[in-house]
């Protein structure tokens, strides 16, 4: 069994220490109502890799908190107060109430910041797009790692359903197709899908590259071509899924 101390020592000593520290940060700010702190993303998976993957941490309390209450957590960790090592931190905090009605109302606070990019910060979940974070706790939900907190994360997530899932693939991708059509990010997400769409498995955006290059015999992060037919294919066998 892979655990979470394993995982953290595969990271880069500062970015090790950045999150525990963003961990107590939050415990700090919410002492009695956090449920459990959660890393997401390829630093879970042992796959991260400096100066490329940003960090992701998410946050679980009960019960909601105001905006007001929200202020001194999001202070706490701006890039101005807390500098992060990585590209970028992508926080996001949950209430379980909001968890069960995912993926209507998919968190309480979403919190990026880095040196890489200006501070985006929003505590109303109808401002941005929900696949985001219905793709995140699905693969989070068995991926994810705990840093504080006794419950594991599938005790803590809810379980997305296939259709789900389906639907938020169809929307990542018409989202990067119209704003990031030459994106790298593009491309892997469409490798994830693909693997999505044609194994039912939710995999590492590393792993899923690997998989569909072997599958598709083709490098396709090189051949927009190719990643054009390859979303349309995808595309059509999510909706046909869903």
């Amino acid at each position: 069994m892979i655990t979470t101390t394993a995982i953290l020592a595969k990271l880069p000593p500062a970015e090790r220490v950045y999150v525990r520290n963003t961990a107590l940060k939050v415990e700090a700010v919410f002492p009695t109502q956090l449920v459990g702190v959660y890393l997401f993303g390829s630093a879970s998976y042992g796959q991260y890799v400096p100066g490329v993957s940003d960090l992701d941490i998410q946050a679980v309390i009960e019960p909601s908190v105001s905006d007001e209450q929200l202020a001194p957590l999001v202070e706490a960790l701006l890039h101005r107060n807390h500098p992060c090592p990585a590209t970028k931190l992508e926080f996001v905090l949950h209430t379980r109430k909001q968890l069960m009605s995912v993926p209507s109302s998919p968190y309480r606070l979403n919190l990026n910041t880095g040196p890489t990019i200006d501070d985006h910060v929003s505590m109303d979940a109808g401002e941005d797009p929900s696949h985001w974070f219905v793709l995140d706790i699905a693969i989070g939900r068995t991926r994810a790692l705990p840093l504080l907190g006794k419950m594991p994360p599938e005790r803590v997530f809810p379980a997305i359903t296939s259709e789900q899932i389906a639907q938020a693939m169809i929307e990542c991708l018409a989202w990067f197709a119209e704003h990031f059509p030459e994106s790298e990010a593009y491309a892997q997400c469409l490798m994830r899908c693909y693997v999505f769409a044609r194994h039912g498995e939710l995999v590492s955006k590393k792993d899923a590259a690997v998989i569909a290059k072997k599958e598709r015999a083709t490098d396709i992060f090189s051949d927009r071509g190719a990643i054009t037919r390859l979303h349309n294919e995808v595309v059509l066998a999510l909706d046909q899924s869903g």
